[in-house]
């Protein structure tokens, strides 16, 4: 959310991507079926159409973060 805040992008659309992930739960696929269901704390789905936005955003984020505390900018 802050990586989201900083680069500009509206209140309600990061609010609307928070929404995607805060509820996101999971299960995995055994032999006998479909295992317990568990909560996605700090994970993208797989497969998920955001995902590489979202890893690029906090990847530019990271960047800059290192840019400015090494160069002193």
């Amino acid at each position: 959310e802050g990586t989201l805040s900083r680069f500009g992008f509206a209140d309600e659309w990061i609010r609307g991507v928070s929404a995607l992930y805060s509820c996101a739960s999971s299960n995995v696929l055994l032999p006998g079926g479909k295992g317990t269901s568990f909560k996605l704390s700090r994970f993208v789905r797989q497969a998920c159409p955001l995902a590489p936005f979202l890893f690029l955003f906090s990847t530019e984020d990271r960047s800059i973060y290192l840019t400015v505390t090494t160069t002193g900018a």
